[in-house]
């Protein structure tokens, strides 16, 4: 007897919230090291969610853990291919749009990548770029890019405070706002970790593309009135 072909129709293992910048000598691309199954804490020290592709390209992933496994498996697979060629060069623009390509041929087949992704690194020029890639290929370029539930929480305090010329902004400036922004989600989104992986592609002062990563555990206080009365406000109300 033969079974039809099924498809994931829901992301199972699913990786949280994505975050990228640019500043003045490349990007930062951050997301949590925790992945959830549904709303169980499943994997909570997943370094592989923020990897590069190539010498020049970043990339992290929300959506399906296994699914962003598969895309930067084939992305490699393309820029390894690339690499034994010297009249070709995929970059992150190239890489970009490939993966765009992807996505959209996977949702025309009904059996998508279940990703919102965040890719980027320095062009063929040496300039900083970045673009996000949802699972119907959308693709999108900016100088900063959120992914997951940070598209809901971050806009508002990032916009305020980033600058219309990413050259303006330091590193250390741009680890700030990012740090600051998922301190926030770890304390509004359930299925936010605490502990973040920075990934950072830049030029150093004698122009070489260098690759660094860290992590960073998120520092919070939970003693404010608010968090404490919040969840029984009705019978603080009646109380009264």
């Amino acid at each position: 007897m033969e079974f039809p072909i099924k498809h994931t129709t829901d992301p199972v293992y699913v990786g949280g919230s994505v975050i990228g910048m640019k500043f003045c000598d490349g990007i930062i691309i951050a997301s949590d090291t925790r992945v959830n199954y549904g709303s169980l804490a499943k994997l909570m020290n997943v370094q592989d969610r923020v990897t590069t592709i190539n010498h020049h390209t970043m990339i992290s992933s929300t959506g399906e853990y296994s699914d962003f496994q598969e895309v930067v498996r084939l992305l490699k697979e393309k820029a390894l291919e690339d690499s034994l060629s010297s009249k070709s060069y995929l970059g992150p623009d190239e890489l970009s749009n490939y993966l765009s390509s992807m996505h959209y041929y996977r949702r025309n087949k009904m059996n998508p990548f279940w990703n919102h992704t965040i890719i980027g690194g320095i062009d063929s020029e040496m300039k900083p770029t970045l673009y996000s890639v949802d699972q119907f290929g959308t693709i999108l370029k900016g100088n900063y890019l959120l992914a997951g539930m940070s598209q809901y929480f971050c806009h508002s305090i990032l916009h305020p405070q980033y600058p219309q010329d990413y050259a303006s902004i330091s590193r250390d400036e741009a680890l700030f706002l990012i740090e600051d922004c998922f301190r926030t989600l770890f304390y509004r989104d359930t299925r936010a970790g605490n502990q973040i992986k920075f990934g950072i592609l830049f030029t150093s002062i004698n122009g070489e593309i260098k690759y660094e990563e860290i992590v960073r555990e998120i520092k919070t206080n939970w003693d404010y009135e608010r968090f404490l009365k919040q969840a029984n406000e009705k019978i603080y109300m009646e109380n009264c």
